[in-house]
């Protein structure tokens, strides 16, 4: 039987010219950095290594990330990191969401992805026409979903369309290694459950 080498950081750093690492869950959870993350973010630094961190998440803009790294005693610049929703631009141009109206439940950065991508961000009161979910946090739950909910009824039932823009599909996250949380997949998933009860059998 042939012994499996081991694989090191260090063989990982010599195999690959770019390395591409997730951020939650592998360097960072909620709590804090993932041991040992410190210590591979400084070796790369140190040897000038080519890397990306890559995150679905929505709710903070790059420079927000990287302070928030930086707390973790990760120094990470903003130019490693690409979010999903940064890639909102590219979507809202290609899809002609461009000047839409738009209702975002998220935090202030997740607001700000939407307007740097032509987004225009109005109220759940408001007519709408694109529903961003960019996070499960950054404003009253119930409250916003309960009016977001309303006023899908009250288009759909007038034969009007709303388009969903989800950059992060995920429905549940790691907190920690002991605990989780729902993640904004999640928040998806209870307005389609809602929608299929009061509309069953509508595609």
């Amino acid at each position: 039987m042939n012994k499996v080498s081991e694989i090191t950081i260090e063989k990982l750093i010599e195999r690959y010219s770019v390395l591409l690492m997730d951020a939650y869950g592998v360097i960072v959870n909620k709590s804090g950095a993932i041991s040992g993350a410190p210590q591979l973010i400084s070796e790369l630094n140190r040897k000038k290594k080519q890397y990306y961190i890559l995150t679905n998440d929505a709710s903070r803009l790059p420079q927000t990330m990287a302070e928030r790294f930086e707390r973790f005693g990760l120094a990470i610049s903003t130019d490693k990191i690409i979010s999903s929703g940064a890639l909102l631009k590219d979507y809202f141009t290609q899809n002609q969401l461009v000047d839409a109206r738009c209702v975002v439940l998220g935090p202030k950065d997740s607001i700000r992805y939407v307007e740097i991508a032509g987004g225009k961000v109005v109220s759940p009161t408001e007519p709408f026409d694109v529903l961003v979910i960019g996070d499960e946090r950054g404003y009253p739950f119930l409250e916003m979903v309960d009016r977001v909910l309303s006023r899908l009824f009250q288009k759909l039932d007038q034969g009007d369309t709303v388009r969903l823009v989800l950059p992060n599909p995920d429905l549940i996250y790691p907190k920690t290694d002991q605990d989780s949380g729902i993640a904004s997949g999640s928040v998806a998933l209870m307005f389609e459950a809602a929608l299929l009860q009061r509309y069953p059998g509508r595609s």
